[in-house]
């Protein structure tokens, strides 16, 4: 609805011409990766990133508030620093802190945990296809699988720090 989006699309030049005119109302960026499926493997690549920024995100998150960090302060620090991150930014999962976060709103999906396993999942079949070891992705979407385990498949992804602060 925001038309903000970006999209990554692969296959023949012409094939890729036609579907822009469908997308454009959706999208910020429309990004040709060259031959078909390469638009898939963008998008498993970058959510793989994803959700390991996110994970990283919740732990930086619940030891800098142990350690007696106030939450706005770490936030403040870490968007303008190393720890700088799209997750961060917008789907900080501290409630308080980043307006636009789920947790701001227990939890709600903006995007579930059983999608994001799904889509880290893709990431650790092509992983395997390619002989590419993903450590810390399997360490992830173990933890996703965690929650949806305990039933939270259809909450927002973002409630990954629940299993960070022991609080599931």
């Amino acid at each position: 609805k925001a038309g903000t989006l970006t999209f990554m699309i692969g296959g023949e030049e012409g094939a890729v011409k036609d579907a822009t005119a469908f997308i454009e109302p959706m999208a910020r960026n429309i990004i040709p990766t060259g031959g078909a499926t390469t638009g898939q493997a963008a998008k498993i690549c970058n959510n793989l990133m994803l959700f390991i920024n996110l994970a990283s995100t919740a732990e930086g998150a619940v030891l800098a508030d142990r350690l007696g960090l106030d939450k706005q302060v770490f936030w403040d620090i870490a968007s303008v620093s190393s720890g700088d991150s799209w997750a961060l930014r917008t789907w900080y999962p501290v409630p308080g802190v980043v307006e636009t976060a789920a947790s701001n709103n227990g939890f709600a999906p903006t995007f579930t945990t059983e999608l994001a396993n799904k889509d880290i999942g893709l990431a650790l079949a092509a992983a395997r296809d390619t002989d590419t070891p993903l450590e810390i992705g399997e360490h992830v979407q173990q933890l996703f699988q965690r929650l949806i385990d305990d039933g939270q498949g259809g909450k927002d992804c973002s409630m990954i720090i629940k299993l960070v602060d022991g609080s599931l």
